[in-house]
């Protein structure tokens, strides 16, 4: 489980392998532009990226069960063109 990341956060984030699920607000307010979520993953919540105002790619696993409505509330990303579904 992802609780957060410091705030040494890399403008290009690739969460861990291993990680089944990411708490809400993991990245709040985090200056990622681009996240690739783990084949491993099964839930993303709401605000996990809440006010993540630079994202502007998600890469998403197939193997994704969840993926709530707020997962990325009063982000910028907001385009379904900037998703990326990962064929595992």
């Amino acid at each position: 489980m992802l609780l957060g990341f410091s705030d040494h956060v890399p403008s290009e984030c690739v969460i861990p392998v291993g990680t089944v699920r990411v708490l809400n607000g993991a990245f709040v307010d985090s200056p990622i532009t681009s996240v690739t979520l783990p084949s491993t993953l099964v839930d993303l919540p709401d605000t996990a990226f809440h006010e993540c105002g630079a994202l502007a790619v998600v890469k998403v696993p197939s193997s994704l069960t969840t993926l709530e409505t707020r997962a990325f509330a009063s982000s910028e990303f907001s385009r379904l063109d900037h998703v990326v579904i990962l064929d595992h």
